[in-house]
């Protein structure tokens, strides 16, 4: 399970490689806008990139090495909840702060995210 943590580690603690540099505050590194963004990055490639060419090689053929391909995947998107739940922490509360309510409102309605 090493390569399940320094993904985990990769797509969550944000050392992916920089792109681009800005001036934009919320575009530098350690920024926590910055830091989503990475992550939604990588989040994307997990899922349309790695998750979905191990689920096809698994249609292909049900061998263990593609079981496990599978179950690492999958434990990997358990940490979708982590990125979202510090998005919600972080980000909703100071759009309200801002009175910006309604994006806030439904996603509390919605996911039950409301402390």
């Amino acid at each position: 399970m090493h390569g399940l943590h320094a993904k985990h580690t990769e797509i969550l603690k944000g050392s992916i490689v920089e792109i681009e540099n800005t001036n934009k505050l919320e575009e530098q590194p350690g920024h926590p806008i910055h830091a989503f963004k990475l992550e939604n990055q990588e989040l994307d490639k997990l899922i349309n990139t790695q998750l979905k060419v191990h689920l096809e090689e698994f249609e292909k053929e049900e061998n263990h090495e593609n079981i496990l391909k599978l179950l690492e995947d999958i434990n990997l998107l358990r940490y979708i909840d982590k990125h979202y739940s510090r998005k919600v922490n972080l980000i909703f509360p100071y759009l309200e702060t801002y009175g910006i309510f309604e994006p806030t409102t439904n996603m509390w309605r919605s996911n039950d995210f409301h402390p």
